[in-house]
């Protein structure tokens, strides 16, 4: 589902929702992405993966551009940058 970011084994209704989920949160501009990260772990992994976040830069509406770093292997980071615009 999120090229093994996220290790769950759902049933499809439920892969279903996710996937919707999914495309709503791409939606949301960046700052309420950053509280969001708070609701659950599935979430936060979301916000991390390499796909959500080239959805997320096509579909939300802002001016700002949220990013995944890993300057070390056990520290990652979510990077928000105001794009210029």
């Amino acid at each position: 589902m999120l090229g093994g970011s996220l290790l769950l084994k759902v049933p499809r209704m439920a892969e279903l929702a996710f996937d919707l989920v999914m495309e709503i949160l791409a939606k949301v501009p960046v700052k309420d992405l950053l509280r969001f990260r708070c609701v659950c772990k599935s979430w936060r992994s979301l916000f991390q993966d390499e796909r959500f976040i080239r959805m997320h830069t096509t579909h939300a509406p802002s001016t700002f551009l949220l990013s995944a770093c890993w300057p070390r292997i056990h520290h990652r980071a979510l990077v928000l940058t105001k794009v210029a615009g």
